[in-house]
Formats: structure tokens, C-alpha cells, sequence
């Protein structure tokens, strides 16, 4: 009996809800840094993927500035246990977001 292969995370179509207008706004942060396009895809789908995956369905936060370290810090236990999450690097990129109120 064949195993059905793995399904692919899709970060991209998940809807960072209440948190959608900030991530746009963090993208457009990024732009006028003048990162790469494809850090600015990386590092905004980290952050939509924060958003969607585990601050709206595991937490009751609704504003980018209730954020704090321990939601970053869950966030990373959890992504560390699946090595194939895309993006359970970025620790980094999400607490900066943190540190600086806003995504």
C-alpha cells in the first residue's frame, strides 16, 4: 500500500485576520529598506503564518501591540517540533516585529 505524500504547508493562504492590515504594512516596512523581494515574501509569510496559526487560533489577541515574547517563544516550541514548517527559522524576524510593536 502506497503512502499518500506529505501535504506542503501553504503559508501563503493563510488570512492573518485582524492582523492582515498589519502584515501589508510590515511588507511595505521591508520594501522601503530595500530588501530583496524574496526576503520580504519570507520574512511577511513568517509573519502571516504567526498571525493566523497561532495568535488567532491559540490566543485572544487582536492587536499586534498585545504581542508579547512568550507568544514568540510558544510560537518556536511548537514550530521546532515539525522540521518541515518553512518557516521555524525566523524567531528572529518575529521577535523584532515584537520588539518594535508593530509587524
Amino acid at each position: 500500500m502506497a503512502v499518500p505524500p506529505r501535504r506542503q504547508l501553504r503559508p501563503g493562504k493563510l488570512d492573518a485576520g485582524v492582523f492582515g492590515a498589519d502584515v501589508a504594512s510590515f511588507r511595505l516596512h521591508l520594501a522601503a529598506e530595500n530588501k530583496a523581494e524574496r526576503t520580504i515574501t519570507a520574512y511577511t509569510e513568517a509573519v502571516r503564518w504567526f498571525a493566523a496559526a497561532h495568535l488567532l487560533c491559540q490566543t485572544s489577541k487582536t492587536r499586534w501591540v498585545q504581542v508579547d515574547k512568550q507568544d514568540v517563544q510558544r510560537w518556536m516550541v511548537l514550530a521546532a517540533r515539525f522540521p518541515e514548517h518553512p518557516y521555524r527559522l525566523f524567531g528572529s524576524v518575529l521577535w523584532r516585529c515584537v520588539l518594535s510593536g508593530r509587524p
